[in-house]
């Protein structure tokens, strides 16, 4: 899923066209070695909102610290397609202002670091985090609705193994 916004979200979107939230299908592979995890994923919008795709290529490894808990270092490109930037991140023309003209977004290269980890809490329950850290690819940074070239999301939760 993408989340879209609303031009009430930021004070840089007013005059803008909300961009809906749109549902991504997607088909997923991955390689395990002794020395590297190698995941390959393909996302298109099956919502027909952006009409995009976007193809990831990410490495991780698993490290064991101790049998309760783990390490997973990763890092990833994602190329998302001129559709899928342009409906997210482009401006219309009818959208343009001062200090925020019309762009039309072209595909774009992110690439990314993270680091994730388990801590198995007991039988069945698991404690989960992470941090990754994303560097936008010129297709989005370009965009003048974007502030920042970098994004970092961070994420804790619990798992329930049935």
């Amino acid at each position: 899923m993408h989340a879209g916004y609303r031009p009430d979200d930021n004070p840089d979107l007013a005059g803008m066209e909300p961009r809906s939230t749109s549902l991504d299908g997607f088909v997923n592979g991955l390689w395990k070695t002794p020395v590297v995890n190698v995941g390959v994923r393909f996302y298109h919008d099956i919502g027909h909102v952006s009409q995009g795709d976007s193809l990831t290529l990410r490495f991780s490894r698993n490290f064991a610290i101790n049998p309760e808990f783990r390490l997973t270092p990763s890092v990833g490109i994602d190329w998302l397609n001129a559709k899928y930037v342009d409906y997210y991140y482009g401006v219309r023309p009818d959208e343009a202002v001062p200090g925020r003209p019309a762009y039309a977004g072209r595909a774009a290269v992110n690439v990314g670091v993270g680091l994730a980890g388990a801590y198995r809490a007991g039988p069945s329950w698991s404690l989960l985090g992470g941090l990754y850290s994303t560097h936008l690819g010129g297709g989005i940074e370009d965009s003048p609705i974007v502030t920042s070239r970098n994004s970092t999301l961070a994420y804790f939760g619990a798992g329930w193994m049935f």
